[in-house]
């Protein structure tokens, strides 16, 4: 490869590097958007665990949210 080539890649790879920065950051932001509210969480957490198994209708589930 010649000189010029080299240089052509080199900045080709540098531009992907940036996007893929750009893109990781944009990633990260969404995910952060995503956390739950804690007390929903909590909900969440007893309701997949043994005792959220408790619940015998739809109402009574909803009613628990």
């Amino acid at each position: 490869m010649s000189e010029a080539e080299l240089d052509k890649l080199y900045e080709e790879v540098e531009f992907l590097k940036k996007q893929v920065i750009e893109i990781k950051e944009e990633l990260e932001e969404i995910a952060g958007r995503q956390e739950l509210d804690p007390a929903y969480e909590e909900k969440l957490k007893l309701l997949l665990s043994e005792e959220g198994t408790r619940y015998s209708s739809i109402s009574e589930f909803k009613a628990a949210f």
